[in-house]
This record gives structure tokens, sequence and C-alpha cells, in this order.
């Protein structure tokens, strides 16, 4: 092998192996139950920090157990409010 192709090969792989080592963000995933049936038949789930701040979120089917990945910017313990409607 030539020096040259050496050398790329060698700075693909560390590319390869720090892309690799990039932080993701945190997150969670959240199991929703309704064991009362109190929201049966809702139309539209809501997640948010505070009761003001509910954002809908876009769920594959209307029927409980929903699974929920919640993403944060940073590390940390958070109250989260959800909300079927």
């Amino acid at each position: 092998m030539r020096r040259g192709q050496l050398w790329r090969r060698s700075a693909a792989l560390v590319s390869f192996l720090f892309a690799g080592c990039v932080a993701r963000e945190p997150f969670l995933v959240l199991k929703v139950t309704d064991p009362n049936g109190v929201a049966t038949g809702f139309a539209e789930l809501l997640l948010g920090d505070a009761p003001d701040q509910l954002r809908r979120v876009k769920v594959e089917r209307q029927v409980f157990p929903l699974t929920v990945t919640v993403a944060a910017a940073k590390v940390g313990e958070r109250e989260l409010w959800v909300e079927a409607r």
C-alpha cells in the first residue's frame, strides 16, 4: 500500500471513529397507559413541561398503552405533563 493511500484510509477511519463518539441528546421512552379508560377514544395526545406549554404529539394509533420517545436539550430531572383530548 502506498503512503498516500494509507494516509487517506487512516483519515477515513479516524473520521468514522469521531462520528461515532458524537453525544446524542438525552431522551426517555415513556409508556402512557389509561387503566381506568378515562381517555378512551381520544383524538390527540399532548406533552409538555407545564400545563400551559403542551404540544401535540403525533401518535400512530389512538389506543392505550402508547410508547412515546421524548428528547431534551440537556440531562436533568423535570416534570412532564401528558394530556389526552
